[in-house]
C-alpha cells in the first residue's frame, strides 16, 4: 500500500540517514541535551523525526495531558447519622450524594436498598439506562 504522505517520508529518510550522535538545545528551556546513537536507531525504527525538547520538558508536556483526568477531592461530612467528621470525597458539600465513613460503610447499620432503583421489566436495557435519576 503506498505511502499517503510520501514527501514527508522522504524527507523523514533523508533526516534520520543524515542524523548523527550530537548535542541539541531544547526549544522550551534552553537546557543542552544529548542524542545518543541508540535514539537514533530508535527513531529509525519507529520513523519518527528526532525532538526538540530535552527528556524534562518532554516529561512535563505528557504529564500535563494527565492532568484532566486527575479527580478533584473536597471535605465532606459523613452522613452516617450521629457522625460528624469530615471525610474525603468525590464530592463537594453541596452535592446532596450521601458519604460514608469506612467503618460506618463496612458494618451492617445502613440500608443499601435505600439506594436502590426500580426498572422496567418491559423495556430494555438501555431505555432503563437513560432513565436512572
Amino acid at each position: 500500500m503506498p505511502s499517503k504522505t510520501p514527501k514527508f517520508d522522504e524527507a523523514l529518510k533523508e533526516v534520520l540517514d543524515n542524523l548523527q550522535p550530537h548535542q541539541k538545545e531544547c526549544k522550551e528551556c534552553g537546557e543542552e541535551f544529548e542524542i545518543m546513537a541508540e535514539d537514533i536507531e530508535f527513531y529509525k525504527k519507529l520513523q519518527v523525526p528526532p525532538p526538540t525538547l530535552c527528556p524534562r520538558c518532554r516529561l512535563q508536556r505528557r504529564l500535563g495531558q494527565r492532568i484532566s483526568f486527575l479527580p478533584i477531592f473536597y471535605k465532606k461530612s459523613c452522613s452516617a447519622p450521629g457522625h460528624t467528621e469530615k471525610i474525603i470525597a468525590y464530592y463537594s458539600e453541596k452535592n446532596p450524594v450521601k458519604v460514608y465513613d469506612d467503618k460506618y460503610y463496612l458494618s451492617d447499620n445502613w440500608e443499601a436498598t435505600e439506594f436502590g432503583v426500580n426498572f422496567d421489566v418491559e423495556n430494555n436495557f438501555f431505555y432503563n439506562l437513560k432513565n436512572l435519576p
